[in-house]
């Protein structure tokens, strides 16, 4: 029983480092109504799901690990441009993109940001 306790203790604390180490900036700017689109996301304000599947999207994406040289240029008029800026478990990164140059790895996760903002009422 005590080893138990002191396993769940520890993936309770380990849980929250991870809640309390997530913050994200996202904007979404531009389109033909220039409507802006924002949320700053803290983990702690999520709950366990959201932060399971926002953690899992950030991983998916290799978001600290992409290499921006992949990124191709094709402008449209009344792009959406997207700025996302994430710290998590000690690193930093600002991503921007224009909708035409979103790498596909990057769709589910804009998708889930774009979501959160709306349900907290910041377009």
């Amino acid at each position: 029983m005590l080893v138990f306790l002191v396993l769940l203790v520890g993936l309770a604390s380990e849980a929250m480092s991870s809640q309390e180490e997530l913050y994200i900036d996202f904007r979404r700017t531009g389109g033909f109504a220039g409507i802006e689109t924002t949320a700053k996301i803290h983990g702690d304000s999520l709950v366990s799901d959201e932060l399971s599947k926002l953690t899992e999207l950030i991983s998916q994406s290799d978001f600290f690990g992409f290499d921006e040289k992949d990124s191709t240029a094709n402008k449209i008029p009344d792009q959406f441009q997207y700025k996302i800026a994430i710290k998590y478990h000690g690193q930093h990164r600002v991503l921007e993109f224009d909708e035409g140059t979103i790498p596909e790895r990057f769709s589910d996760l804009i998708r889930f940001l774009t979501r959160k903002a709306r349900s907290m009422g910041k377009d």
